[in-house]
């Protein structure tokens, strides 16, 4: 394959694998907010704070990579060819599972059968998450009839209109039906009830995937004109209101997780298009050959590192626990837990992505010998 050429033949955007990558370790830090305490200590005070601050700018990992997805699918069309995509997402898919579960039964004495881990595998329970993989599944099947609506619309307007109701039906429920209107005194404290007022229709709101994936593509159509140090202040601001706001709901009590911090959430989208932004706008297609192929094999293994970072924050983080005690101690030590399981898990997928592309390469090569061995002998 040429430097900076896809499969395809298309040339490859480095801001994009750039931003695969960051979306990654945002995954890794919005899980070690979780392993820190965020969900077992009393939200009151500064190091509480930083860590909802902290899972505010993580929380986005989701919505960057599927941003992303409709960044650099958007011009996929239906065919035989474009179902092919779904072999290596299932065949990295199985073997992250494998691994998870093989390192359960070693380490942890996992007890069940080959027929149960079999069924966790088709069920996508194969990883703590794999989730996202049955999420992907079936927004992966859309992408072309979706690309097709979307490029139905000739204008820039209308395709504006697309976003913004999008958002109006997944993305504005999140926030608005998060209110107890009843009860004045519910404003002091919100986390003494979870007693809502709905105000809003809710019943889109499961689909932020197909918001995000248009989301995307328009941003690739439309990039916006804004300076980029605008951009930055954007997403620093957008993200530590949606930390302050967090506090505020969990202030006084524990976490929860609510709908106004799901991936469906305004607030999460009002974080994620400012950094999306920011980081496609970048011009990296100068940089030297060998980094351009590195930031090439780093986003493609962050889909395999995302699955089994699962087992390696099962091993890593009872010991950083120990090390480090207490959450401001915690949240100085941040990089170096985020580093860790990034690094190991980044590792592991080369390995298995590795094993992929060698299977995928051998099994080719297999194909082209067979049917060369059954063509038709050439005519005198």
């Amino acid at each position: 394959m040429k430097d900076g050429l896809t499969r395809s033949g298309a040339v490859r955007n480095p801001s994009v694998d750039l931003l695969k990558i960051l979306a990654f370790f945002l995954v890794v830090s919005v899980h070690f907010t979780h392993q820190a305490g965020i969900g077992t200590e009393i939200h009151a005070g500064r190091a509480m704070f930083a860590l909802d601050v902290l899972f505010a700018f993580g929380n986005t990992c989701v919505a960057l990579f599927l941003m992303a997805t409709g960044w650099v699918m958007t011009n996929k069309k239906l065919s035989g060819s474009y179902y092919r995509g779904l072999i290596r997402i299932s065949v990295i898919y199985v073997l992250c599972s494998v691994f998870c579960t093989a390192c359960k039964v070693v380490l942890y004495a996992y007890p069940n059968t080959l027929a149960t881990y079999v069924k966790q595998i088709i069920h996508f329970e194969g990883s703590d998450y794999a989730w996202y993989v049955e999420m992907y599944v079936c927004l992966f099947l859309l992408i072309p009839f979706l690309n097709a609506a979307y490029h139905a619309l000739d204008t820039r307007k209308k395709k504006t209109v697309l976003i913004i109701t999008m958002l109006v039906l997944t993305a504005i429920p999140g926030v608005l039906n998060t209110f107890n209107l009843s009860d004045p005194s519910w404003w002091a404290s919100p986390v003494s009830s979870r007693e809502y007022s709905k105000i809003f229709p809710t019943f889109f709101t499961s689909m932020y995937p197909v918001t995000y994936f248009f989301l995307g593509s328009y941003l690739r159509e439309f990039p916006p004109k804004i300076k980029k140090r605008w951009l930055l202040l954007a997403w620093l601001g957008f993200g530590l209101f949606g930390g302050a706001y967090n506090f505020w709901r969990f202030r006084g009590g524990n976490f929860f997780w609510g709908e106004f911090m799901t991936n469906a959430s305004i607030l999460v989208a009002l974080i994620a298009v400012p950094f999306f932004a920011l980081i496609t706008s970048l011009d990296l297609t100068r940089l030297p050959g060998g980094i351009k192929k590195a930031l090439s094999l780093l986003s493609r293994w962050t889909y395999g590192a995302f699955l089994v970072s699962a087992i390696v924050d099962m091993r890593f983080y009872p010991h950083f626990r120990s090390w480090f005690e207490g959450v401001p101690k915690r949240l100085l030590a941040e990089p170096i837990a985020v580093l860790t399981v990034a690094l190991i898990s980044l590792a592991i997928s080369a390995v298995i992505d590795t094993l992929y592309v060698c299977a995928e390469s051998g099994i080719v090569k297999l194909i082209g010998r067979r049917k060369k061995n059954v063509s038709p002998p050439a005519e005198k």
